[in-house]
């Protein structure tokens, strides 16, 4: 009688376990296929769940592809929060969070393809999200001296506005080097925040 020594999986998973790792599969899977090509049963079969379970969580493929752009932006979100809740100046977290936007859309380039542009789904959510985290960032900035801008929600969107438009070229086109990207990104998003470039 032959005994296996690897941990069999369980059967069942927490409901948070469970939908993460259908999420995960169907991020996978609409990168690999493409939304027209992509199907539930894919889905079900990369998450090694019956159909039925993947109901369970989700009515339909739409309502999967709206729960991955929410755990795209809350991710988004999460890290860049990180970056400017941090230790550090605040030139320095300004510049940690130009690198922390760039390196996630980086890592997450053919997930944000294959929402945003073959599924059509739109990104504003996360624009505003970043607004809204960026323009406290520069308020208490600009009250500690660090700043010197007098509308800092408008100079907040000027930012996240400018690398939403100058990334897409960078991740695809990859002229540049990332040394490259973002010692301008940064010295530019410093300038326009009236804080010391060097």
């Amino acid at each position: 009688m032959t005994v296996s020594t690897s941990p069999a999986r369980p059967r069942t998973q927490p409901p948070e376990v469970r939908r993460e790792q259908i999420l995960d599969s169907a991020a996978q899977v609409l990168v690999a296929k493409g939304l027209t090509a992509m199907t539930v049963a894919d889905v079900v079969a990369g998450a090694g769940i019956a159909k039925g379970t993947f109901y369970l969580y989700f009515n339909s493929k739409e309502e999967l592809l709206a729960a991955l752009q929410a755990r795209y932006t809350e991710s988004l979100i999460t890290r860049a929060d990180a970056v400017l809740a941090g230790p550090g100046s605040h030139a320095r977290r300004l510049d940690e969070f130009v690198a922390a936007v760039l390196d996630f859309h980086a890592s997450q380039v053919h997930l944000h393809h294959a929402l945003f542009r073959d599924a059509g789904l739109r990104d504003d959510q996360s624009m505003r999200h970043l607004e809204s985290l960026l323009a406290t960032f520069i308020s208490d900035g600009a009250a500690a001296g660090a700043f010197h801008t007098p509308a800092p929600q408008f100079a907040a969107a000027f930012v996240v506005h400018g690398l939403h438009g100058v990334l897409p070229p960078f991740l695809h086109q990859r002229a540049h080097s990332r040394a490259q990207f973002l010692a301008a990104a940064t010295a530019i998003t410093r300038q326009a925040l009236g804080t010391d470039t060097t």
